[in-house]
């Protein structure tokens, strides 16, 4: 083997200065936030805790999301004036402490979530709101909310804090 393809088989085999001592990050959904994520925390606070973002949407200063360069595809952040309030998940394999994701069925999320669960019709379509009713007395300030579709499948779900994660319609 000459000196130039043993260097360039080095260069390809060695992990590069990005991948060296940084583990998968853990994006598990949890009512007071999501993987480093806290409800509650300022954009600086984030930034440090979860790394760069990229501001998606929403109707100027006081709402909008955004997206973490670190984050799984289908996991979105709502700001409200200033402090990150609640987080949208639109894809699979992005999962809830207790195992929910999307994709799954009502009666998953039931099985998943025995006693907890209020049903309501979708304000938009034959589907509907599954609401995570807490019963601790402390996470009364936080909702989870999964959406179906008319089959009773799980198109997305929101968690953050009361009334944010109770917007159907987001920043709108």
């Amino acid at each position: 083997m000459s000196l130039e393809a043993f260097i360039l088989v080095l260069a390809l085999t060695l992990p590069g200065e990005k991948d060296q001592g940084t583990a998968p990050q853990d994006w598990t959904v949890r009512l007071r936030g999501v993987g480093p994520v806290s409800f509650g925390m300022t954009l600086e606070q984030l930034r440090n805790a979860a790394g760069p973002f990229t501001r998606l949407d929403g109707d100027g200063e006081r709402c909008f999301y955004l997206s973490l360069e670190r984050a799984p595809s289908g996991l979105s952040f709502m700001v409200v004036d200033g402090i990150v309030a609640r987080a949208d998940v639109d894809k699979p394999h992005i999962r809830t402490l207790s195992g929910a994701e999307v994709g799954q069925t009502t009666e998953d999320i039931q099985r998943i979530y025995p006693d907890k669960i209020r049903i309501t019709s979708h304000a938009y379509s034959a589907g509907h709101y599954l609401y995570f009713e807490p019963v601790d007395p402390s996470d009364q300030e936080f909702g989870l909310i999964f959406e179906t579709d008319r089959e009773g499948k799980v198109e997305r779900y929101r968690v953050g804090r009361l009334p944010p994660a109770q917007w159907v319609e987001g920043c709108s």
